[in-house]
């Protein structure tokens, strides 16, 4: 897997990371909740998540507990 697909394939673990995270937050069909899905599920978020997994994973981190500082 070459750089560009890593990259994506940690913001999409990141991104499915942060679902989980908002998802059962209580009112979930308010501005309030729908602003922060848009602003943490909103791309721009790329190397950060890459960075956290692919250190995390040199030190053998699993990839779920890297989720959390990931997203």
């Amino acid at each position: 897997m070459d750089f560009p697909q890593q990259l994506e394939a940690c913001v999409k673990q990141a991104n499915q990371a942060l679902s989980r995270f908002i998802a059962p937050l209580p009112f979930q069909n308010t501005p309030v909740v729908e602003t922060m899905q848009y602003g943490a599920l909103l791309g721009g978020k790329r190397l950060r998540p890459f960075l956290v997994y692919a250190t995390g994973h040199m030190f053998g981190v699993s990839t779920n507990t890297l989720d959390a500082p990931a997203a």
